[in-house]
């Protein structure tokens, strides 16, 4: 699906675009928030500037995506691959990266306060001034691969 069938079903009130391959590289600024877009492909393709606050982004498939200054507040990223990816500035807070894999991600400057980081694979991501403030580690792999386990609550 491309860009613009995207945003005229969007427009006209449909939200549930689960499973979707995005085959339009590029969705600069696009605004998609609140969307379902579980299961969707999204390798490599351009999103900067996009507002994905509140989207379901369960078990998404986002390798090597462009995600810079996007607004992904409150999202449901649980076991989405996002590895290697371009998320500089990314507004993250408030979301749910349970099992994400975020390994060799770029994650410079990127908001991740109030997250839910358990089982989440962070080994060999840039996170240099990252701010993780309140957020939940459980069995979270680190850059460094270390294990975090700060607030673990099995659940």
């Amino acid at each position: 699906m491309n860009r613009e069938e995207v945003e005229i079903r969007y427009a006209a009130g449909e939200r549930n675009f689960r499973g979707i391959y995005f085959d339009d590289a590029d969705l600069f600024q696009i605004n998609l928030s609140g969307a379902n877009l579980e299961e969707s492909r999204m390798d490599e393709i351009y999103l900067e500037s996009a507002n994905l606050s509140g989207a379901k982004l369960i078990n998404a498939h986002m390798s090597m995506i462009i995600l810079e200054e996007a607004d992904l507040s409150n999202a449901d990223l649980n076991n989405a691959n996002l590895m290697r990816g371009i998320l500089v500035n990314i507004n993250l807070s408030g979301a749910n990266l349970k099992g994400a894999n975020l390994t060799g991600t770029d994650l410079r400057n990127a908001n991740l306060s109030n997250c839910n980081l358990m089982d989440a694979n962070f080994d060999g991501a840039f996170m240099e001034g990252v701010n993780l403030d309140n957020s939940i580690f459980c069995r979270t792999t680190m850059s460094d691969g270390s294990i975090r386990n700060d607030n673990c609550q099995d659940n």
